[in-house]
């Protein structure tokens, strides 16, 4: 017979553990505590992995944010005309209206995206003689959102 040693009962070797020489009641106590000391690790590397995904969030909306208040001066300085000639041709890929190193906006509806279209402008004597092709074109602007045409001479 063995005692225990951490509640001091009586067991027999049957009935005891070999490693630690606990009873059984005393080896379950210690595995329900082990159990719960990982579940408590478990939730707590699980809390410390939302806090980073939130950390990470908040850090790209901030920089989103910081972004987006960039764009915003920048399209603001090409409004004023004070944009650099790089931002200027940026604007244009993306569809917006540059004259005179200033963003245009349309004069009917004030929407600031256009499609642009060269357009040849036609003379009737050109015509007549299958000549159109000598005739002058023209650029043109179209208003995404009315579709106001704007004519640029070439």
């Amino acid at each position: 017979m063995r005692t225990c040693p951490k509640c001091g009962t009586a067991t027999s070797v049957w009935t005891s553990s070999v490693i630690s020489g606990v009873c059984q009641k005393c080896n379950a106590v210690e595995a329900k505590s082990r159990a719960e000391t990982e579940r408590k690790a478990k939730e707590a590397r699980k809390a410390q992995e939302l806090h980073e995904l939130s950390l990470k969030r908040e850090a790209e909306a901030l920089r989103l944010q910081l972004e987006e208040e960039e764009a915003g001066k920048k399209y603001l300085a090409a409004r004023r005309g004070e944009a650099s000639q790089n931002d200027l041709r940026k604007y244009e890929a993306e569809g917006y209206l540059i004259a005179g190193s200033k963003l245009i906006e349309c004069p009917v509806c004030g929407h600031n995206r256009f499609h642009s279209k060269r357009i040849m402008m036609n003379t009737q004597l050109a015509t007549v003689l299958h000549i159109d092709w000598s005739d002058n074109t023209a650029d043109t602007r179209i208003c995404k959102n009315c579709s106001h045409v704007l004519w640029f001479a070439r």
